[in-house]
C-alpha cells in the first residue's frame, strides 16, 4: 500500500508535517506488528490522528488523503468496532477516498480500496434496512464502475511488464503525483507496486463480489415493481458478468482457492434472494422452487469440490453448511413440516445433519469463534421442527437443549451476558438476539433452566428504556418465531413469569 517516505523524526511532539507524517508511519507499522487486536487498534487509531493533523496543514497532500481513507476501513472492520462506530469509520473512509480519486484517479489503490469502502457501506446498509434501496444499488453501480477502471489499468500495466520487464516504471500515476507535490524539502511519494497476476486476480473477486450483490439487487428490485410478473431471469445478467470475472481471475492465478468460493457464492446469493421473493409471495413457490433448488445444489457441489481438495477450509465448510441449512430451511417452510412425505422429510433431516456436521467440523478448527457457534445452534434449533410427532418429543427436546448450550457458549466466548441491550440508534443488538435465542431453546426442556435467560431479557429490556414500546410481551410476541421459524414453547406464555412481566 502507498504510505509516504520514512524520516529520522526530532525530539518532542511532532508538529511539522514531515514531522506528523513520519510519526504515522511509524504508529502504522507498530500496528502491523500487532496485526488485529485492541493493541493494534490503538496504533492505527493514533496513526488516524497524526494523518489528519497533517491533513489540516496540507489538505491535498494524496499519500495523506489516501493512508487516512485506508486505515479508517482497516479500523472500521476491527471485531472491538460497535455497528455506529463501523459506520462511522466507513463512512469517513469513503469520503476521503473519494477526495483521493480527485486528486489521483488513476491510482489503483485508491480506487481499490474505495470500492471496498462502499462494499462495507451497502453490507452495512443491509444489515440495517434488509431492503434494496436506490441509495444501495447506486452505491454498487459506483463500485462496479470503480473496479472496471481499476482492473482495466491493471492490464494494461501488466501487458506493459510483460512486455517491458527491465524498463523504469514511468507510470502516469508519479507524474500526477509529482505534477501536485509541494516543492518543499520533504515530500511523500506513492510507492507504485509492480501490477501481478495476484493483484488483478483480488480485483476480479472483488468485483465479482459486487456483480453478485448487484444479481441479487436486481431480483428484491424486480419483484417489488412486478409482483404478478416477477420475471425469473432477473440478475442473471450481473450473475453472469461475476462468472466471468472468476473465470479471468482463475486464468490468472490457478491456484486460487477464492474461485470457488466466490463462484459458490453466486449460486447461494441468488437462492437467498429467490426465497425471499417466495417468502413475500407464496404464490410464486411452484414458478421457483426448481431455481432455488438448483441455486443451492450448485453452491453445494461447488464447495464439496473444494473441501476435497482441502477439507480444513473454514469458510468452504461454513457456506456449504449455510447452502445446506437455508436448502433444508426453504423445503420445510414452502412444504410445511408437517406435510412433508417419508422420503421428503428424510431428505430434510439429512441436509440439517449436514450443515451441523460442517458448522462443527469448522469449530472444531476454530473453537473460539462465536459465530459458527451461533449457526450450530440454529441449525439444531431450526431440525426441531421435524420431530413434532408424539413418540419424537425425547429427539425434540435433545436437540433443542443442544441448541441451547451452543447459544450459551457463544454467549460466554463474546462475553454477552453484561453487555446493553439496545444501542445508541435505538436497534437491538446482537448480544440480546442471541440471549432471546438461548431462551427459546431451552424453553423445550421439561426444566426451567430457561427463565435465566428469559431474566436477562426483561432486565435488558428495562434497560433499553422502552424504545421498542412499553409493553415486554409485545417485544416477545414480535419476536417469537424469528429464529429458523420456532419460537417460545407454549408453556412460556403461560408461565407466571410471563404473566409477571
Amino acid at each position: 500500500m502507498a504510505k509516504g517516505n520514512k524520516k529520522e523524526g526530532g525530539a518532542g511532539e511532532p508538529r511539522t508535517f514531515e514531522e506528523l507524517v513520519d510519526e504515522a508511519i511509524q504508529l502504522e507499522e507498530k500496528g502491523d506488528r500487532y496485526k488485529d487486536g485492541e493493541k493494534a487498534k490503538r496504533f492505527y487509531e493514533r496513526a488516524c490522528a497524526m494523518y489528519e493533523a497533517a491533513d489540516n496543514l496540507q489538505p491535498n497532500d494524496f499519500d495523506v488523503v489516501y493512508n487516512l481513507g485506508r486505515l479508517q476501513l482497516l479500523l472500521s472492520e476491527f471485531p472491538e468496532c460497535s455497528p455506529s462506530e463501523s459506520a462511522q469509520l466507513i463512512t469517513m473512509s469513503i469520503g476521503r477516498l473519494r477526495k483521493g480519486a480527485d486528486l489521483m484517479p488513476s491510482n489503483a489503490d485508491n480506487l481499490y480500496n474505495l470500492a471496498q469502502a462502499i462494499l462495507s457501506k451497502v453490507n452495512l446498509m443491509g444489515d440495517e434496512e434488509n431492503v434494496w434501496t436506490d441509495e444501495r444499488v447506486s452505491l454498487l453501480s459506483e463500485a462496479s464502475a470503480l473496479l472496471e477502471k481499476t482492473v482495466e489499468m491493471q492490464r494494461i500495466s501488466l501487458d506493459v511488464e510483460h512486455d517491458h520487464p527491465e524498463e523504469e516504471d514511468t507510470s502516469e500515476a508519479i507524474e500526477e503525483h509529482e505534477a501536485q507535490a509541494d516543492q518543499e524539502e520533504y515530500e511523500t511519494v506513492v510507492e507504485v507496486e509492480p501490477v501481478t497476476n495476484e493483484s488483478v486476480h483480488d480485483t476480479l473477486m472483488l468485483h465479482a463480489q459486487i456483480n453478485t450483490l448487484q444479481g441479487v439487487a436486481a431480483i428484491a428490485q424486480a419483484f417489488s415493481r412486478v409482483i404478478a410478473e416477477f420475471d425469473r431471469a432477473a440478475g442473471d445478467s450481473f450473475f453472469v458478468s461475476a462468472e466471468a470475472k472468476i473465470e479471468e481471475a482463475t486464468r490468472l492465478f490457478p491456484e486460487s482457492k477464492e474461485a470457488a468460493i466466490r463462484r459458490a457464492e453466486i449460486y447461494s446469493n441468488r437462492g437467498d434472494a429467490l426465497c425471499e421473493v417466495v417468502e413475500m409471495d407464496f404464490q410464486a413457490r411452484q414458478g421457483l422452487e426448481g431455481l432455488i433448488e438448483e441455486s443451492y445444489d450448485r453452491c453445494i457441489k461447488i464447495l464439496t469440490e473444494l473441501l476435497g481438495k482441502d477439507s480444513y477450509h473454514v469458510q468452504a465448510l461454513c457456506d456449504r453448511a449455510d447452502a445446506m441449512l437455508s436448502l433444508a430451511n426453504f423445503r420445510v417452510d414452502a412444504l410445511g413440516g408437517g406435510s412433508l412425505t417419508a422420503e421428503q422429510l428424510s431428505a430434510a433431516r439429512e441436509l440439517y445433519k449436514g450443515a451441523n456436521n460442517g458448522f462443527t467440523q469448522a469449530q472444531n478448527i476454530e473453537k473460539s469463534n462465536l459465530n459458527i457457534a451461533i449457526k450450530i445452534g440454529d441449525t439444531m434449533l431450526a431440525a426441531t421442527r421435524l420431530y413434532s410427532a408424539d413418540n419424537e418429543k425425547v429427539t425434540r427436546k435433545v436437540l433443542a437443549g443442544n441448541a441451547g448450550h451452543w447459544y450459551d457458549k457463544a454467549a460466554k466466548l463474546g462475553g454477552m451476558r453484561n453487555r446493553a441491550m439496545i444501542e445508541r440508534d435505538g436497534t437491538v443488538d446482537d448480544s440480546t438476539k442471541l440471549i432471546l435465542k438461548l431462551a427459546k431453546a431451552l424453553s423445550w426442556n421439561d426444566n426451567d433452566d430457561w427463565l435465566s435467560a428469559a431474566d436477562v431479557l426483561s432486565k435488558r429490556w428495562k434497560t433499553g428504556g422502552g424504545k421498542f414500546g412499553a409493553n415486554f410481551k409485545n417485544f416477545l410476541a414480535e419476536r417469537d418465531d424469528d429464529v429458523c421459524g420456532v419460537g417460545f414453547a407454549p408453556r412460556v406464555f403461560d408461565s407466571d413469569w410471563y404473566k409477571s412481566q
